[in-house]
């Protein structure tokens, strides 16, 4: 069972309230953290990045009685900091998203709650050209909050992996240009 903050359960029962969203990616050069409004909040002794409109979540439909969550998360623009990023394993590092309430003053009424903990799955770049020739950057990233249903047990370790476990330890190093192989367990 959850339980809510006392100023957080006073502000929910308000004629209107103001719902934030706030986003935290493992990312492999260094924690990302968002949130759905703009502006900068700070909270937990972190400065959260306001995306606005730049930004989205979205569900995707999961059928049947299936426990596992999954969602995509979007983000538009920011092209100097996405280029970097491109061959960056974000395969099972952590994701968490939280919802929070402002007050009539833009700040948190009480700490956000979580709302999903689970891991980055993967990503697709994107790129769009208008009619005004602007050309529009992006970045989906998919979310799951426990296993997919639809995918057998797999163990994935990378040597990025390897090297926060064990620093200084090269085992592994040049397995990403191997062809991906399926490894069968002798019978």
């Amino acid at each position: 069972m959850r339980t809510l903050d006392s100023a957080f359960l006073a502000a929910l029962a308000k004629p209107s309230i103001s719902l934030v969203l706030f986003v935290y990616l493992d990312w492999p050069g260094g924690a990302v953290r968002a949130h759905t409004r703009t502006g900068t909040i700070t909270w937990g002794g972190n400065d959260w990045l306001g995306v606005g409109e730049f930004g989205a979540i979205a569900p995707a439909s999961e059928g049947g009685s299936s426990i596992a969550k999954r969602l995509t998360l979007s983000l538009v623009g920011f092209k100097d900091k996405l280029d970097g990023d491109l061959g960056a394993v974000i395969r099972n590092r952590a994701a968490r998203i939280y919802w929070g309430l402002l007050g009539d003053d833009g700040t948190l009424v009480a700490d956000p709650d979580l709302m999903l903990a689970g891991v980055m799955d993967g990503r697709q770049f994107t790129m769009s050209g208008g009619r005004d020739g602007q050309v529009s950057f992006g970045l989906s990233i998919s979310v799951w909050s426990g296993a997919s249903p639809r995918e057998p047990g797999a163990a994935l370790h990378s040597f990025e992996d390897q090297l926060s476990e064990h620093p200084g330890d090269t085992a592994g190093r040049h397995l990403v240009t191997q062809p991906e192989k399926v490894l069968s367990w002798p019978e």
